[in-house]
């Protein structure tokens, strides 16, 4: 099922859905989008949003998690500070 996650931005609800096609009914995902979609909507800013959660994925060690919130951020841009893969 394709969620509409933002409002008139097609682009960024692509690239959610088809990131965590998979696990999207997962309640550690519902959890992450309901931080990172508030996020999105009044920041604007993509990168920033999905890489605040990898640091936050990065300490609780959910890998599975982790990579797919790293795919999501690598869509717009690359970060400039490292994180450390599982």
């Amino acid at each position: 099922m394709f969620y509409e996650y933002i409002k008139a931005n097609p682009q960024w609800n692509l690239q959610i859905n088809r990131q965590l096609e998979e696990i999207k009914e997962s309640p550690k995902v519902k959890k992450d989008l309901a931080y990172a979609i508030p996020q999105l909507e009044k920041t604007k800013a993509w990168d920033k949003t999905w890489y605040d959660l990898a640091i936050m994925r990065e300490k609780t060690k959910i890998s599975q998690l982790l990579v797919l919130i790293l795919d999501l951020l690598s869509f717009i841009s690359v970060p400039t500070t490292k994180i450390n893969h599982c």
